[in-house]
Formats: C-alpha cells, structure tokens, sequence
C-alpha cells in the first residue's frame, strides 16, 4: 500500500467528504511559506511537496475531477489555526 494518494483517490475522497454542487467553482490546496523568522525544515517541505502533488494528481484525472483546482502559496502565519492573510 503506498502512502501517497493516487488521482482517482484524491478525486473519490473530494466527492465523499466535501460533496461538491453545480455551485462550487474550484478546488484550492493552500500550502504556506516558509520566510526570514521561521525557516525552512524537512517535514515542511515534504507537505508543500504533497500539496503540490495533489494539485498535479487531481489535474491529470481531466473530467474525473468534479472541479478545477489550483494551489495557492501564502505567507506563513506563524501560528496554528492563524488568520490567514
């Protein structure tokens, strides 16, 4: 079993838990940056590079995808559960 999600899982864990209608008009992966008061550090980067995985997963199931998604970067906000900017 891998531990990283393949596209047709990405695609059925979306239609099962956010249950997507003719109304929702995109998928966004948020991921935030590392910046001058708190570096960089492995695990961070293994979880931007999962988000961006996903992105690219979900992009290349084509119409399977419910949405079209994007990934969007974002200053970190140095705290858990922060105001995002």
């Amino acid at each position: 079993m891998s531990e990283r999600l393949q596209g047709e899982e990405l695609v059925a864990l979306i239609e099962r838990v956010f249950q997507p209608r003719a109304t929702d008009t995109g998928i966004a992966v948020l991921v935030d940056l590392p910046d001058a008061a708190v570096a960089d550090h492995p695990r961070w980067q293994a979880r931007r590079e999962m988000a961006a995985g996903w992105v690219e997963e979900l992009a290349g199931q084509g119409a399977a995808c419910p949405l079209p998604v994007s990934l969007w970067l974002y200053p970190n906000v140095r705290t858990n559960n922060g105001d995002l900017p």
